[in-house]
């Protein structure tokens, strides 16, 4: 019915592309009163905008290629998000060891957090803090207390990026955005003078024929920008290049660390070691690539990598494969800078305006996703953007709204599921316990309010996005997918063939996050 009711409707603007970039100029252009479509050809985030390091940070290492404008302005907006969605951006102490053979000094320390704060405006309590050897030991006495010398404890935030985009989008929506899932551009619609006027596209769950007219045209496509330009009848002479991060998730009782760390590896290269309610993960490795961009896999050399990088500053703790219960790995794209590496290459956004009309974003940061939005929108419209106090729909409104919810939660569910809902849904949590008392199954508590909220059409987009219990729980996944698929097969009318599908395509990713062949 929603499909057939936007198929008539003029847009003001068609965004291509439902990762942040995409769901973020929805809501920009949406709080602006313009009215926009956002479109994607597979699920909402399924591209880069899952895969992350899951953080909104300000890249404290991109002060090394004296980044500065992207760190000042990636390290302001993590606390504008945090006012916006209190529950999914969360502050999170991280710890930065100084070790022996490290090529980070504890001067050089000091002074890249000193200006990490200057840039950041960070309030008194979040300032940045030197810490002696004992000191760091204190904090978290896991370190390998042979090779410690120091370090430096600072302010950063912690969220679930699919989770983000998510309520971005429903935000949008709430106010009069509107946003289509499994829905490809097959072809661009021109004028006589070779504009673009609307698309043609393809619903992949129904092979129905659809097209859309608008005023507008963004492309927020990430890795597949290229060829959506392409498709536009751009001749690209940029020189793009593609990174892939991979990160391990094991359990926290393997690695009971009490707080996230930011270390360098041995080869210079600098890896997170985040805690997650009851897991850990750790990465990202950051390497040239040039495979599939739509399923990327850690391989072997990753594996061994992040495990080695790991066990020297945890000698105790003997993390093996076999620790790992799960992983994920994504694909960013950066304009390419001659001379540089992976990780030294800026991670900036850049918009390429055509003369067809498109509007395309490269490159970016999750963490600089609302700024980057407002680029386009001023382009695109002479009304100021409203985002910046535009709190998502799920946002607790005060402290006392959050506490009266945990109590209620508290009640009913352990504290591990009790923070993992607040987490994931916010102030909606609620609603998903109400589920749970008419199920006592938190699985399906989650799916029946994800089929009603969520737009989600297969399993993988509720365990994998809208959840992240792929990445965490795996476990979870195994005990619930025919429970997931027979709920499912009745609300979306599956035929047995439709089920068959979505099992395999949920058993393959729980394979291949678990295989390091």
């Amino acid at each position: 019915r929603n499909l057939n009711d936007l198929n008539h409707s003029n847009w003001d603007v068609i965004i291509i592309g439902g990762g942040i970039a995409g769901a973020g100029v929805l809501l920009d252009l949406t709080t602006r009163g313009l009215k926009a479509l956002l479109i994607e050809k597979n699920d909402f985030a399924s591209g880069t905008s899952s895969r992350s390091t899951k953080l909104i940070h300000g890249g404290l290492r991109y002060l090394k290629q004296a980044d500065f404008k992207i760190v000042k302005e990636s390290a302001r907006e993590r606390s504008v998000l945090h006012e916006l969605a209190s529950h999914l951006v969360k502050p999170e102490k991280m710890l930065l060891p100084i070790m022996k053979d490290s090529q980070l000094s504890r001067f050089e320390a000091w002074i890249g957090l000193s200006l990490y704060d200057f840039l950041a405006r960070v309030k008194k309590d979040e300032a940045k803090k030197m810490l002696n050897k004992d000191e760091v030991l204190e904090i978290e006495p896991l370190i390998n207390s042979d090779s410690v010398l120091g370090g430096g404890i600072y302010s950063e935030y912690r969220t679930d990026d699919a989770r983000l985009v998510i309520e971005v989008i429903k935000t949008a929506q709430d106010l009069g955005g509107h946003a289509l899932n499994y829905l490809s551009v097959d072809e661009f619609i021109f004028d006589d003078s070779e504009k673009i006027i609307g698309v043609k596209a393809t619903d992949k769950l129904t092979d129905q024929k659809i097209e859309f007219r608008a005023n507008h045209f963004v492309n927020a496509t990430g890795a597949w920008g290229t060829s959506l330009r392409e498709l536009a009848g751009e001749i690209i002479e940029d020189d793009f290049c593609y990174t892939k991060g991979s990160h391990l998730v094991i359990e926290k009782r393997r690695l009971p660390v009490k707080q996230s760390i930011y270390f360098q590896g041995q080869d210079s290269r600098m890896i997170f070691v985040v805690p997650r309610l009851d897991r850990v993960y750790i990465g990202t490795t950051d390497i040239f690539y040039d495979g599939d961009k739509l399923s990327p896999q850690i391989d072997q050399e990753e594996v061994q990598y992040l495990l080695k990088a790991t066990n020297y500053l945890f000698p105790n703790n003997h993390i093996e494969k076999t620790d790992i219960i799960s992983t994920w790995s994504g694909i960013r794209t950066l304009i390419r800078e001659k001379g540089k590496s992976e990780s030294e290459i800026s991670r900036r956004d850049e918009v390429f305006q055509a003369e067809s009309g498109l509007i395309s974003v490269v490159g970016g940061k999750l963490t600089g996703y609302r700024k980057m939005s407002e680029k386009i929108g001023d382009i695109i419209s002479n009304t100021p953007s409203q985002t910046l106090n535009t709190r998502f729909s799920c946002s607790f409104k005060d402290l006392r709204e959050l506490n009266e919810c945990q109590l209620v939660l508290k009640n009913e569910l352990n504290q591990l599921w009790s923070d993992y809902l607040i987490f994931t849904y916010g102030k909606r949590s609620l609603e998903v316990l109400g589920h749970f008392k008419q199920t006592q199954n938190l699985v399906i508590a989650e799916l029946n309010f994800c089929l009603k909220y969520d737009s989600i059409y297969k399993a993988l987009d509720f365990y994998e996005r809208r959840t992240s219990r792929l990445l965490f729980y795996p476990d979870t996944v195994r005990e619930s997918l025919e429970d997931v698929l027979e709920v499912m097969g009745e609300h979306l009318e599956w035929n047995e063939k439709d089920i068959e599908d979505n099992r395999l395509e949920v058993e393959k990713e729980l394979t291949r996050r678990s295989d390091f062949s």
